[in-house]
């Protein structure tokens, strides 16, 4: 079993992420839409379980870093 972690949008199935969404009630979210908001997110993050996605996240950010 391998899981990997990644955050690169270019490798993102977006059939699988469309698969997640419906399953928890997010049935308006097309194939377009979602390539959509990733897109245009700052931090996104995918995480995928023998190739096949399991999980995503994304985010917005002001840029601002704190340190």
């Amino acid at each position: 079993m391998t899981l990997k972690i990644h955050s690169d949008f270019s490798k993102a199935n977006l059939d699988g992420m469309k698969e997640i969404y419906t399953s928890v009630g997010w049935t308006k979210h097309t194939k377009e839409i979602i390539k959509q908001v990733f897109e245009t997110s700052n931090v996104f993050a995918f995480a995928t379980l023998n190739g096949r996605i399991v999980g995503f996240g994304r985010a917005m950010t002001d840029g601002n870093s704190m340190t």
